[in-house]
């Protein structure tokens, strides 16, 4: 039996499933060697960033965030390194066809336990800001 699904059908679908989705996406960062009660603290990451690494592991989350809704990371308390990258798609009306990019940028973060941060930046609005963003992208942490 073939099941042949339309454009439209399958468009619904993935919207519907995609509505569903909570406000943050949560990656919990840690190694074995750690204190389990040594606690946490957060970092927000905004739609247009994604994370690469902590502390020179990679994440394995190397997908393109095609979701509008923030990251949340926690991460043991103390020194960590960051590294993250600008992405964004641009283009005409519904069709979004420039991909644009940052080269890796690495963020120091010392955090104690509870403590909330959120990666702030200028978001580009248009395809030439991001290019120059791009090529020399500027973060700090709120």
């Amino acid at each position: 039996m073939i099941v042949r699904i339309s454009s439209l059908a399958l468009l619904a679908l993935l919207v519907i499933g995609c509505s569903s989705t909570p406000s943050h996406k949560a990656y919990h960062y840690h190694t074995t060697a750690d204190d389990p009660n040594a606690g946490f603290f957060t970092l927000e990451l905004p739609p247009d960033v994604r994370l690469l690494g902590i502390n020179g592991s990679r994440t394995g989350h190397d997908m393109f965030k095609l979701s509008r809704q923030p990251t949340e990371i926690t991460i043991r308390p103390g020194k960590a390194k960051v590294q993250v990258r600008y992405e964004a798609m641009f283009g005409d009306g519904d069709q979004l066809t420039k991909h644009i990019r940052s080269t890796p940028f690495t963020l120091d973060v010392d955090g104690k336990d509870g403590e909330y941060f959120v990666l702030g930046f200028v978001r580009p609005r248009s395809i030439r800001t991001a290019r120059r963003f791009a090529r020399a992208p500027e973060f700090w942490l709120e």
